[in-house]
């Protein structure tokens, strides 16, 4: 989930996109500064930048540690890219980590996730080298500017699903072993699913990730969930949101439960955001623009 509040400029958003090279070459996170790299951050989650990196994972008491190499771009390309991580974690370490959950630390988690010295990369995709080609004209600047933003005639616009690809590159184990069968990374039990996109989470910079956060979740989302959406653009209390609810005609504890623990389906988010485009909500195109992010489709709202 990006912070849509961190102000920058055409300028910064140009000025980046003209460093970046069209080949893959290194990316030196410590040359960026705060707006820089936040701009960066949008540019993935727009299409326009495309990175890779590579993850040092592992289990706790196991000597075995791979590596992992992700490419990824797009809103949600990053999730995509470590579907494949998370599979392998549960074919490999599955009874493991069912033993670790009857033991004494089981509230800890038992990933090791590091992000490989010196291993990120940078390039721009044709989206962004045709952005940074036809930045001379001003107008086409602020253009891209202004989608990269998510601002003006871009309010409203769809997310970038972007792309993702993943691969164990080597073992670091010395005598190797066989690649698992994949499975289903949303049949995993949730709590495992949980702490490996927690320990991925805190491994990878943030542009590079969205796990933790409450984008795509198949079980959907508590009310402080969606005021944390809501809010990467726009204020939104409580009473503003029990007043969406009932103008959407959406029940305040079906069975998925009541109060904290209550979560909205994909289809009721629909009818919430539906509530808020028809009525006369304070900031009601920034909080629609905000959970619509959240959908898998949100070119499917009434």
């Amino acid at each position: 989930m990006t912070n849509y509040n961190v102000q920058f400029t055409t300028q910064d958003v140009i000025e980046l996109l003209r460093r970046i090279p069209e080949r893959w070459e290194p990316l030196d996170r410590d040359s960026l500064t705060a707006i820089e790299a936040h701009v960066l951050q949008r540019l993935i989650a727009a299409g326009m930048v495309e990175k890779r990196g590579r993850l040092s994972v592992g289990f706790a008491g196991h000597i075995e540690h791979r590596e992992f190499e992700f490419i990824a771009t797009g809103e949600n390309g990053f999730v995509q890219a470590l579907s494949a991580l998370i599979s392998d974690m549960w074919a490999r370490f599955s009874e493991e980590y069912e033993e670790w959950k009857r033991g004494p630390a089981a509230e800890q988690s038992p990933f090791h996730v590091t992000l490989s010295q010196g291993s990120e990369a940078w390039r721009l995709t044709t989206c962004g080298i045709l952005a940074r080609d036809e930045s001379r004209d001003p107008i086409a600047a602020m253009n891209a500017a202004a989608f990269v933003a998510r601002i003006g005639p871009y309010l409203l616009r769809e997310p970038v699903p972007g792309a993702g690809s993943g691969h164990f590159v080597r073992d670091a184990s010395p005598s190797g072993s066989r690649s698992p069968s994949r499975v289903v990374v949303e049949s995993l039990p949730a709590d495992f699913q949980e702490m490996v996109k927690n320990a991925i989470s805190e491994a990878v910079p943030p542009e590079g990730s969205t796990f933790g956060k409450s984008v795509h979740k198949p079980d959907g989302w508590t009310q402080h969930e969606l005021l944390e959406q809501a809010g990467t653009r726009a204020e939104m209390s409580d009473t503003t949101f029990a007043r969406i609810r009932v103008a959407a005609k959406v029940k305040p504890s079906p069975s998925g439960g009541a109060g904290a623990t209550r979560r909205y389906s994909q289809s009721e988010l629909r009818k919430l955001i539906s509530a808020v485009k028809a009525g006369t909500f304070r900031n009601r195109i920034e909080v629609a623009a905000a959970w619509s992010e959240l959908l898998d489709d949100p070119s499917c709202i009434d």
